[in-house]
């Protein structure tokens, strides 16, 4: 009797959860088509988006040796180098590439740096509330002027990634060669860096701009490169002889130097390859450049107001310099890039 009342509950209890393993089942297969369905519409979008073919290869890509090795810079001998955007054609990207490392030419020989740095904090406290902001603006501009005959500057290394962009290594001599009219160069770089905290949010916002202009005889260059973030929204602009530039935004890896190599670096700036070589270099050369001519010549003016609730300090620091420098190396780890620079001369 026992053993049938056994038999007649498990009968039952399998019979009641049939409905339940068969809407699981269900939900399941549900899931599957539907997720199926939206896989197969992102891949139509991808084949159908032409402005994204050829640019999906995003494994690590292997860089020659001479990008970690550059040559030595002296006062009469500058290497220099030149990259162009993700996702270009090969002959454009090489033309853009030394156009860009002729604007870094001239400004490590003829950069002329100003800067305002603003500090501002503000400690308010009442019976029931306490209030604490802070805002730290830095502001800083480059402006280099050069002429420089043609015949001075020769294209040491060069090579196309398959993330198709250009990397070319210049070679800028400072002995004069001709006594033919020198091309016109002009660089200009703007950057805005601000830090806010207000209670316990923080926001950071940055920009970074550079335009260079190239004058010759028979024709001329430009270029304007821009990126802007905010916190962690993105965005790049790029043009070339007033062309816009589509930036493809994928997630680009970069191997580093050989394991061999020794790793004598200052790791304090860095900037990720997320965006391609020359956002990252562009970033981390700025920031060097800036640091390099900051002990030089700052004004510093500070007002202070004291009450009984409340204490606010406002520091404005203002800086000019005229140093030139130098690129000793670029390394690359972990997808981050740095860049050891040095001093030409002493700033003025």
């Amino acid at each position: 009797m026992f053993v049938r009342t056994v038999i007649l509950c498990l009968c039952i209890s399998t019979h009641s959860l049939l409905p339940a393993q068969i809407g699981n089942s269900n939900n399941s297969e549900k899931d599957y088509i539907k997720f199926k369905e939206t896989l197969d519409k992102e891949l139509i979008e991808l084949a159908n988006d032409t402005s994204r073919q050829g640019t999906n290869v995003l494994h690590p890509v292997l860089l020659p040796e001479w990008f970690f090795n550059l040559p030595v810079s002296s006062t009469n001998c500058i290497y220099t180098i030149g990259v162009s955007d993700p996702g270009m054609e090969e002959e454009e990207a090489f033309k853009l590439a030394e156009l860009r490392a002729r604007s870094i030419a001239t400004l490590l020989s003829y950069a002329e740096i100003s800067s305002v740095v603003d500090n501002y904090s503000n400690d308010q406290q009442t019976e029931k509330t306490g209030e604490f902001t802070t805002k730290y603006v830095n502001y800083f501009r480059i402006i280099a002027n050069g002429s420089f005959d043609n015949e001075r500057f020769e294209v040491v290394n060069q090579y196309f990634t398959s993330f198709n962009e250009a990397i070319v290594v210049l070679r800028y001599s400072a002995i004069e060669l001709s006594t033919g009219i020198p091309d016109s160069l002009k660089a200009i770089v703007d950057v805005y860096q601000a830090e806010r905290q207000k209670y316990n949010k923080f926001e950071m916002e940055e920009k970074y701009e550079i335009a260079g202009t190239l004058n010759t005889s028979e024709s001329d260059e430009s270029y304007y490169y821009s990126f802007q973030s905010l916190n962690n929204l993105f965005e790049i602009s790029s043009s070339y002889n007033d062309m816009q530039l589509h930036f493809p935004y994928f997630h680009f890896r970069y191997q580093g130097q050989p394991q061999d190599q020794p790793n004598t670096l200052n790791y304090s700036i860095t900037s990720k390859l997320n965006y391609g070589i020359w956002k990252a270099f562009l970033e981390v050369f700025l920031q060097k450049v800036y640091l390099l001519a900051q002990p030089h010549n700052v004004k510093i003016k500070k007002v202070g107001d004291d009450y009984t609730s409340k204490n606010q300090d406002f520091i404005r620091e203002v800086s000019e310099s005229k140093p030139s420098f130098k690129i000793v190396n670029i390394q690359i780890s972990n997808n981050q890039l740095f860049v050891e620079m040095d001093y030409l001369n002493q700033p003025k």
